[in-house]
């Protein structure tokens, strides 16, 4: 998921339309017809129509904020209004498509929004976010280091942690991939927008409104449309798999993504993701997504579909849960938190048994007392058919604040031959923690930080329960099966 900036007009003008119908919208109202639905190439055209005395420069920059609101932000972003000359910020999240509406005729398109905040004040951002907000454009992605997950916490205890304060936000961005020999992409992206997917690999990563480019493999191997995940992974067996999600696909790309050209650019050519990786889904960074994004910017004609009124829903329990699940592990890390020492050693050693470690030991000084072992607190062997034991030493850190490189020397130092070893925090691992633990010269150390913790142990049914909702679904397909050939026919004229 992404967060945006979307501005409400000179003086606010269109704030009280914000609030009143749970929307955001653009203005850009002179246009003659709904830009919701057009190719870029027409978008440009309409613009150029429209605003004949502008520079091709301000032109562009019309077209790119117009078709960002339409066709890039997505359900499940955040979106961040400015108030009060920017001292003052609104939140929500998108929870509905870009759309025109007659009785908004100032705006030329609009999406609808759940309001999570109304009023987050500037001096709750660190100094890098506050200035990312600062561009005057009416839509525009910011983009300070780690953007979604800095926000949620400014909206959760109205502090942001500031860029050194943990990793990167995951990409949210996908390649999904077909065989031509197996299934038919071009002829899905032809005829229908909505798909369902096998996601064989990161399943557990997979939210709805993460980014979708999919990719055809073979003899003519590219990227032909770009879309986005709409639902939850559900466990469902398919030819392809056993667990699926629902995509859209949104545009195609005319002319496609070919190999040749991604193998051509200096950054793409070394995406194995985009070069014959087996695989139904594989993962981007978020600057590979920046420049499908770019490269594919003018050649997206929108795949048109109307959805019905009951998938929006569908799509928006979705959300729901998603935000309901990330509300759920942040209130587990706050019970880790609060443990013990000796209590939050013995999680560490569960979080070994859920990797596969069926020996799992607590050794740490809180037990053991003197027998302590230079910052070793938890030992376990990682063993798995086909491949050599793995002897790992954790090191167990029950903080909520960041912890620092020192923590991973003391750590290395005490390893013996052959050990990995691995923190596990319930804060977060500064920056330099972080290159620390990487180093190309030492020992690699891995970092478990509060919300990877909270994730796995929430994951694996640890401090957390599950219910379940079943969600009905229209089938219209099953429906025409139960008809006869001749009931299915379309009565005839007598005449």
């Amino acid at each position: 998921m992404a967060v945006w900036v979307v501005r409400a007009g000179e003086d606010l003008i269109s704030l009280p339309v914000f609030e009143k119908e749970a929307v955001v919208g653009i203005g850009w109202h002179e246009l003659s017809e709904s830009p919701v639905g057009l190719t870029r190439t027409q978008l440009a055209t309409l613009m150029a129509d429209t605003y004949a005395d502008a520079s091709p420069g301000r032109l562009n920059n019309y077209v790119g904020q117009v078709w960002n609101f339409i066709n890039t932000m997505a359900l499940g972003d955040l979106v961040i209004v400015p108030l009060e000359r920017s001292r003052m910020f609104r939140v929500g999240q998108v929870v509905g498509k870009a759309q025109s509406r007659v009785n908004l005729a100032t705006l030329c398109a609009v999406r609808d929004v759940e309001w999570l905040h109304d009023s987050v004040t500037s001096t709750s951002f660190a100094e890098d976010f506050r200035n990312a907000l600062g561009a005057i454009m009416t839509v525009f992605r910011p983009r300070p280091i780690a953007a979604e997950r800095r926000l949620r916490e400014v909206l959760e205890s109205g502090h942001d942690p500031g860029p050194d304060s943990g990793g990167e936000d995951r990409s949210g961005a996908w390649v999904f991939q077909a065989n031509p020999k197996r299934y038919d992409l071009l002829t899905s992206i032809e005829h229908g927008r909505e798909e369902t997917w096998a996601v064989n690999q990161h399943r557990q990563s997979v939210q709805p409104g993460d980014r979708v480019w999919f990719r055809l493999t073979g003899q003519h191997a590219g990227v032909y449309a770009v879309g986005r995940v709409t639902s939850l992974p559900r466990e469902e067996s398919s030819a392809f798999g056993d667990w699926i999600v629902d995509v859209d696909i949104e545009s195609k790309i005319e002319p496609p993504l070919l190999r040749p050209e991604s193998d051509a650019d200096l950054l793409l050519s070394s995406v194995t993701a985009l070069s014959g990786l087996m695989g139904t889904n594989l993962s981007l960074t978020a600057e590979v997504d920046a420049r499908l994004e770019e490269l594919t910017a003018i050649r997206l004609i929108p795949v048109v579909g109307v959805d019905p009124e009951a998938r929006l829903l569908e799509r928006k329990i979705n959300l729901d849960i998603v935000r309901l699940t990330e509300q759920v592990e942040r209130d587990l890390l706050h019970e880790l938190q609060s443990l013990s020492p000796l209590e939050f050693e013995e999680i560490c050693a569960v979080y070994l048994q859920v990797l596969g470690c069926d020996d799992a030991l607590v050794v740490g000084a809180a037990t053991a007392g003197t027998l302590g072992d230079g910052g070793i607190d938890v030992i376990g062997t990682l063993d798995r058919p086909g491949l050599p034991a793995i002897r790992l030493s954790v090191q167990a850190k029950r903080v909520s604040g960041g912890v620092g490189p020192s923590v991973v020397t003391q750590l290395r130092g005490s390893l013996g031959p052959g050990a990995y070893g691995m923190v596990i925090t319930t804060g977060h691992f500064t920056k330099s923690a972080q290159e620390e633990a990487s180093r190309p010269d030492r020992p690699p150390v891995r970092l478990v930080d509060g919300p990877e913790l909270a994730t796995v142990l929430a994951t694996n049914g640890i401090g957390v329960k599950s219910s379940t909702i079943a969600l009905p679904r229209l089938d219209i397909a099953s429906l025409r099966g139960q008809l006869s050939p001749g009931d299915a026919d379309p009565p005839t004229s007598s005449l």
